[in-house]
């Protein structure tokens, strides 16, 4: 493994939305290693603090009703917007699938629940880097309804969603990315 084909899959990762998506289906086989991917990530005495729901067929419809239902609920009059409502409901029903990533606090508290949402971060990572490299397009949302997913699908005791990524197989065209200067954000100790 090279130092620039990994420089390059960093670079290249990019959010991808769901008007942004052909509707090719994402094998079951490819999903998996998706998310064995992100298992490898580390994490502080082995707590593997993630759990995942995988939407997909009538399992998006289920969660595009429960998103709008949710967004109906729980907005003001004042703040709701039909097109926001149609917009909600729509994304989901474009996706190949759709990942819950949910958060298995560990049970005998071994490690300070931030080292166990670091984890979480550097597994969302290894998840957004392998649907990178399939080229498949994804993006994290976390929209204020997911603290209340176990509506319509189980979570264990101590689980939360923090997030839904949202997956299908990108349109072709190049993404391009931007950073500000990288001196600007360090300091060196010397």
């Amino acid at each position: 493994m090279s130092t620039e084909f990994i420089d390059q899959l960093i670079r290249s990762r990019r959010s991808v939305f769901p008007e942004m998506y052909d509707d090719k289906v994402i094998e079951d086989d490819i999903i998996m290693n998706i998310i064995e991917n992100a298992t490898w990530a580390p994490n502080h005495k082995l707590t593997e603090p993630w759990r995942f729901k995988i939407f997909k067929g009538h399992g998006l419809k289920l969660l595009s009703d429960y998103l709008g239902e949710y967004y109906k609920e729980h907005t003001s009059p004042e703040n709701y917007s039909e097109f926001k409502h149609k917009k909600t409901i729509e994304k989901p029903l474009k996706c190949g699938c759709i990942v819950a990533v949910c958060f298995q606090k560990d049970p005998q508290n071994r490690v300070p629940e931030e080292e166990e949402l670091i984890a979480m971060g550097a597994a969302i990572q290894n998840f957004w880097l392998t649907c990178t490299s399939y080229g498949i397009g994804c993006y994290l949302s976390t929209p204020e309804a997911i603290r209340n997913i176990n509506k319509i699908t189980p979570l264990q005791q101590g689980e939360r969603c923090i997030g839904l990524f949202y997956m299908g197989w990108k349109k072709p065209g190049e993404l391009l990315g931007k950073r500000t200067d990288l001196s600007s954000k360090i300091t060196t100790i010397s």
